[in-house]
């Protein structure tokens, strides 16, 4: 099995996701990304690509619910299909963003324990950074700007996470603000814990 949950046409980034994490696993991500690309039909290789690139293809088409499976069954590559997939149900990221953006600014702790509202904000944040893909900087950086924003995106996630914990917690917030550093969410989490 590669992910438990067949794709019915609706989060469709959590799915991809759970492809993206099964592929890995089986070394065969290369055939969404095209960093394996089909050799010429003369070559050697070609047929054992041929058989591994069918091979993902009918693994993708097993988790798509019938109706969206019919619709790119014909897909000559893995590449192609996911292409189609991504842009027929990736492209509606503007409205997601929207959504997970205002369920972010709502959620807080509430009745949930302390371990069910933080895995409740984690689960968002993660989904925001994936719907968000193109504004993560891969590359290196010498005058520390990288580091500068992945910091600031750090002490933001921290002050939600303070924010929508309950009032019982004053003490344990105020303890977490007054460290120098600020420690990252996680550790938060532990020291609320």
């Amino acid at each position: 099995m590669l992910v438990a949950k067949q794709f019915n046409g609706t989060c469709f980034g959590a799915w991809r996701r759970r492809i993206i994490i099964a592929l890995s696993a089986k070394k065969k991500i290369s055939f969404i990304n095209s960093s394996y690309t089909r050799p010429p039909i003369d070559s050697p290789l070609f047929d054992q690509w041929e058989q591994c690139n069918h091979m993902v293809i009918s693994w993708i088409l097993n988790y798509l619910d019938p109706d969206i499976s019919q619709s790119v069954i014909y897909s000559k590559t893995t590449k192609g299909l996911w292409d189609e997939l991504s842009q027929c149900y990736g492209q509606s990221n503007g409205a997601r963003i929207y959504e997970v953006q205002k369920d972010l600014s709502l959620v807080f702790q509430g009745s949930y324990d302390v371990s069910g509202y933080f895995n409740k904000v984690k689960r968002l944040w993660d989904e925001m950074e994936s719907l968000n893909i193109e504004s993560y900087c891969v590359c290196e950086c010498n005058y520390g700007g990288k580091h500068k924003t992945i910091n600031r995106d750090q002490n933001l996630k921290l002050m939600q996470f303070l924010m929508g914990l309950n009032e019982i917690f004053n003490n344990a917030r105020g303890n977490i603000l007054m460290m120098e550093p600020l420690p990252n969410v996680s550790k938060s989490y532990s020291l609320v814990i």
